[in-house]
């Protein structure tokens, strides 16, 4: 159903992922990124859309405004012990 591609170390090696790991990802998808407070996840879409993403967007106030409002969320899962936080492919 969704698709990951890792984003940090590559951030901080200030490269961008390799095209063919974005060529798995439709460009015309809507691409809705959340990080705590909103501002990783603003940086994240709009490298996304420099990459040709041009439906990605992301939450204002992150996942803490999204809770404030009283909006759905669920218990993260189990976190696995050989998966950085974060690097894991999306849930079933």
């Amino acid at each position: 159903m969704g698709s990951s591609v890792g984003r940090g170390v590559s951030d901080c090696r200030e490269a961008r992922p390799h095209p063919a790991a974005l060529d798995t990802v439709d460009r015309e998808l809507r691409l809705l990124l959340l990080c705590s407070h909103g501002f990783s996840s603003s940086l994240a879409a709009a490298t996304l859309v420099d990459l040709g993403f041009r439906r990605a967007g992301d939450v204002i106030g992150g996942f803490e405004a999204w809770s404030a409002l009283g909006l759905p969320v669920a218990p993260a899962p189990c976190r696995r012990d050989d998966v950085a936080p974060g690097m894991g492919g999306p849930e079933p």
